[in-house]
C-alpha cells in the first residue's frame, strides 16, 4: 500500500511539473534608431486579464541582485508584436555605458541583454552580445526597407 501511494504521489508531482513547465524567459527584439524600441516579434501578444504589462530595465551584475533604474507600467496599450508596436526607450535613463538588463513582464516574461555606449560627443550607441557577456562591435540599427530591399537585391544580383 506504502508503495503505490508514493508512486501516486510522485506521477502527481510529475504531471504538475509537466503541465506548469514554460520558459522563464522569452527573448525581447530590440532595433535602435537614435532610440531603443523593444517588441516580442510573436504574432499574438500576452498581456494580462487586467490588460497591461509592465517594462524595467536595470543595469546587468551576475553578482548583486537586479536593480531597476527604470520601470513603466502599460495600461491598454497593443502589446508590441513587432516593429510597428514597439515600446520607445527614452535614451536618458542610460546615464553611463554598460551592459543592461531590459525586461517586459506579462503573464509571460521576456527579457534581453544590450550593450550601451556613449560617444564622445554624448551619443548612446547600442551593441549586441557576446556570447562571454562582454560587448560585441555589431551595432543594432533600424533597418530602412530600402536597405532591406537592397541586401536581398545584391544577395541575388538584382542590381
Amino acid at each position: 500500500m506504502n508503495k503505490k501511494l508514493i508512486v501516486l504521489i510522485l506521477v502527481s508531482i510529475l504531471f504538475q511539473l509537466i503541465a506548469c513547465a514554460q520558459p522563464i524567459n522569452n527573448q525581447l527584439n530590440i532595433i535602435s534608431n537614435n532610440d531603443l524600441c523593444i517588441y516580442v516579434g510573436r504574432k499574438t501578444g500576452y498581456s494580462t486579464q487586467d490588460d497591461y504589462f509592465i517594462v524595467f530595465i536595470g543595469e546587468y551584475n551576475p553578482r548583486e541582485s537586479f536593480k531597476s533604474i527604470y520601470e513603466k507600467k502599460y495600461n491598454s496599450l497593443k502589446f508590441p508584436t513587432n516593429k510597428n508596436s514597439c515600446i520607445h526607450i527614452p535614451n536618458e535613463i542610460f546615464e553611463k555605458s554598460g551592459i543592461y538588463s531590459i525586461n517586459l513582464e506579462s503573464n509571460k516574461n521576456y527579457s534581453q541583454l544590450v550593450c550601451v555606449k556613449k560617444n564622445k560627443r554624448n551619443s548612446i550607441l547600442y551593441y549586441r552580445i557576446k556570447e562571454n557577456l562582454i560587448c560585441s562591435d555589431e551595432e543594432i540599427k533600424l533597418e530602412e526597407p530600402d536597405e532591406v530591399m537592397n541586401k536581398i537585391k545584391s544577395i541575388f544580383k538584382f542590381n
